[in-house]
């Protein structure tokens, strides 16, 4: 996976992190092979006026 994320020059979004992010998700897609095809990262942070 790391090997993709550098390739594809993403490897400072997916290191990236916050205190306001209270969690980080990395989904990664394969296809027959052992290798992974794609990603995507997703973070939840709070929104909103109590956030």
């Amino acid at each position: 996976m790391r090997a993709l994320i550098d390739e594809l020059g993403q490897s400072d979004w997916v290191r990236f992190t916050a205190e306001f992010h209270p969690s980080s998700h990395l989904l990664a897609a394969y296809s027959a092979g052992p290798l992974p095809i794609g990603f995507c990262r997703y973070v939840v942070q709070p929104i909103g006026p109590q956030g």
